[in-house]
């Protein structure tokens, strides 16, 4: 499909999506309309994939917030107090977390060499091994989809939920 195609498209789904294509792109509530359905479709993708990670995990005993920070410690370990602001926890009740998923062998608890107050948590081998598994599958899906979405097309998105996360931070600011 031909990229302007495939951007003409991408605005009838929303249009259709939105009262049955009878909103216009020309009003302001269409417009808020759209920036709705769209916050809400990223909300449905992170549900989706949590619900394909807690499948991986099915049977362990883990909750979905021991799922995301066992991904998010696949990518890289984190400082205690890093981790807790990426989660949106305190710190308090992700030491509790930290604790149980130390006792079940998902993550590793050591002193930072350079700062020995600082926590680093890192993934475990136990851990690994699932995160792995779900990345591959990830992989596969994502390569399955290269002739559909285009990486130029995966960058443009990146970029542009790079920046609606800026003005979402900038707006929560004001609500502080």
């Amino acid at each position: 499909m031909h990229e302007k195609n495939k951007i003409y498209y991408a605005s009838e789904i929303f249009e259709t999506e939105i009262n049955g294509g009878k909103l216009g792109m020309e009003n302001e509530d269409s417009n808020v309309e759209i920036r709705m359905a769209v916050l809400r479709k990223l909300y449905t993708f992170h549900k989706k994939f949590m619900e394909i990670a807690m499948n991986l995990f099915e049977g362990e005993g883990l909750s979905r917030t021991e799922v995301m920070i066992l991904l998010m410690l696949q990518r890289r370990e984190h400082k205690t107090t890093d981790l807790a602001r990426e989660v949106g926890i305190p710190t308090s009740t992700l030491t509790g977390i930290i604790d149980r998923l130390l006792k079940k062998g998902y993550v590793l608890r050591n002193r930072s060499e350079q700062d020995r107050r600082a926590v680093i948590i890192s993934i475990g081998e136990k851990a690994l091994e699932k995160t792995g598994t779900l990345s591959g599958r990830m992989e596969r899906l994502l390569d399955s989809m290269e002739n559909e979405l285009p990486e130029k097309w995966w960058s443009d998105i990146y970029a542009e939920l790079c920046r609606l996360e800026k003005e979402l931070d900038k707006a929560g600011d004001k609500f502080k």
